[in-house]
């Protein structure tokens, strides 16, 4: 809706909802850099397994989950809760306030960072021989320690320019940090090979420590440079109220800890998912380990790969949903937060559900491209579901999270992964549904952390609306885009085209067919994306102001 206001009798020209709701800007801006990081992620592991030993690669795979559960203790939920409190005392206009949250938070997670690198470091020939059971493994986990001192410091500098809307530094430090320990430990993996596995294995981990490192450098230059816009400019009205050092200290891990614990949960449940399938799948006749083995590595080397990709949008979008929700509550803007919510559920549901409908109805010939057979296929149509409840419960916590509410979204994961565990139990020990049975449990138990998400933001939020009319559009379109693409992809393998080449084609078609249909049909997406990508109604905006 536009608006206008008056200044010395003049009329002011109409403001755009661009301009108040900046969020998608950022979002867009943090989900490029995912995805790029993501692709970067992903690619630079292929040298290292091809060409490196798999007793090299092995020892430093045995380090990696070390090393990000110690990241999920120091650096998960801090920068989540620095961009809450941030925004929130931006929109307060209190700049003294924030300068001191600002050095506490620079100090506590300092220390933090610290001591936990410090300890893994000198510990870790005991963690190698006690907790890995490779004592080769002590060189990766000294190597790879460094890192968590600057990972978890830069978390300071990611939830400061998060919680001032601005995720161009956060960015561009996801995909430097990213790009710098792809070649580092390319490079110093091989560098270091012939010395032995433990110290090939090393350079790959000190690749990581670099890496973090550069990111970490690159995002304090950015804080050196824009300190004084960040910390006066934008508050051009100050209060005289100013917070106390402990009651900020006390909201911060007030705050951190739910959504630290809600990181832990999943990475510790795949651990629950492999005993519980190895135990209950050996009840089922004829089956062996290796069956069992084989029958995990589809599911999760495989559809759980591809699944976890587009999941990275709705992470992003998140991570941007914090500062403005906590923006508009602290101002009392409820219904920019209102709208800001079902802007931001509507471009999730807008790359989900066309995700989802695309691996549905094309899991067999993407299985067969990437990985040369289409074994396992099925499991990556049945987990389309739960990727989708899985975005949706994403942007949901993003949008309580912003609110204040940080542990509704933990006890609701908790209620779907036990969920999850008791529907496991009993459906993998049916014959036919064996494997299946955790993919059918896991969009089962995504579906009601979803569902009581929902709920609740329905309740917290002061302005309702209606989540059937938001999903009505995406799901028309994306039922004829899948129709669509299985048309075309049926054609053109009739036309002899090769399946690789009639694969991307369909794809590309399709997306194309969607794309052009929801900005022609979908007002919740046309409107926000037209402001998305035409920022200069921005700029002629102020320039018709007297």
């Amino acid at each position: 809706m536009k608006f206008s206001s008056f200044k010395k009798g003049k009329r002011r020209s109409p403001q755009t909802k661009y301009d108040r709701n900046p969020f998608l800007k950022g979002a867009f801006i943090l989900s490029v850099a995912s995805v790029l990081s993501r692709i970067i992620g992903a690619f630079y592991r292929v040298p290292l397994n091809r060409f490196l030993s798999p007793q090299i690669v092995g020892l430093y795979s045995y380090t990696y989950p070390i090393y990000t559960a110690a990241l999920a203790v120091s650096s998960v939920g801090f920068p989540t809760a620095i961009a809450k409190m941030i925004s929130a005392r931006s929109a307060q206009k209190d700049p003294k306030t924030l300068r001191k949250f600002f050095w506490i938070s620079v100090l506590f997670l300092g220390f933090l960072g610290f001591s936990i690198s410090f300890l893994l470091y000198t510990k870790a020939d005991l963690i190698a021989a006690r907790i890995i059971g490779n004592k080769d493994a002590y060189v990766p986990l000294k190597a790879i320690s460094p890192a968590i001192f600057f990972v978890t410091l830069m978390a300071v500098f990611r939830g400061f320019f998060q919680g001032a809307q601005q995720m161009g530094p956060y960015g561009f430090s996801l995909m430097i940090e990213q790009s710098f320990k792809a070649f580092f430990a390319i490079f110093l993996g091989f560098s270091f090979a012939p010395m032995g596995a433990r110290y090939g294995a090393g350079g790959i981990a000190f690749g990581v420590t670099i890496g973090s490192i550069a990111g970490f450098l690159f995002i304090l230059i950015c804080f050196l440079c824009n300190r004084q816009k960040l910390f006066s400019s934008s508050f051009s009205l100050p209060t005289p109220v100013s917070e106390s050092g402990s009651s900020l200290f006390k909201e911060l891990l007030v705050l951190s800890f739910p959504i630290t614990l809600g990181g832990l949960i999943i990475p510790l449940m795949s651990s629950v998912d492999v005993a519980l399938l190895t135990r209950r799948m050996l009840l089922i006749p004829g089956m062996t380990r290796q069956g069992i083995n084989e029958l995990f590595a589809y599911y999760s080397s495989r559809a759980s790969i591809l699944i976890n990709f587009p999941p990275v949008i709705s992470t992003s979008l998140a991570a941007s949903l914090v500062p403005a929700i906590s923006r508009y509550q602290a101002s009392k803007e409820f219904k920019k937060a209102r709208s800001t919510a079902v802007s931001s559920l509507a471009v999730t549901l807008s790359i989900a559900l066309p995700a989802a409908f695309g691996y549905f109805v094309l899991a067999e010939p993407i299985f067969t491209l990437l990985y040369g057979n289409s074994n396992g296929c099925y499991l990556l149509s049945v987990l389309s579901l739960s990727m989708v409840f899985l975005m949706l419960s994403q942007t949901l916590t993003g949008i309580l999270n912003g609110m204040g509410h940080v542990t509704l979204p933990v006890k609701n994961l908790l209620i779907g992964i036990f969920l999850k565990s008791l529907l496991s139990f009993f459906l993998i020990p049916i014959p036919s549904l064996n494997i299946k049975g955790l993919a059918y449990a896991s969009a089962a138990g995504y579906g009601i952390t979803f569902f009581l998400d929902l709920l609740e933001t329905k309740r917290k939020l002061p302005y309702p609306f209606s989540f059937s009319e938001i999903s009505l559009y995406p799901l028309m379109i994306g039922g004829g885009m899948a129709v669509f693409v299985k048309a075309v992809y049926s054609f053109l393998l009739s036309a002899a085209v090769k399946t690789g080449l009639a694969l991307f084609l369909s794809i590309g078609a399709g997306a194309l067919f969607y794309a052009l249909l929801s900005f022609w049909q979908n007002p919740y997406i046309k409107e926000p994306l037209s402001h998305l990508f035409a920022p200069k109604q921005k700029k002629n905006a102020r320039k018709n102001d007297p």
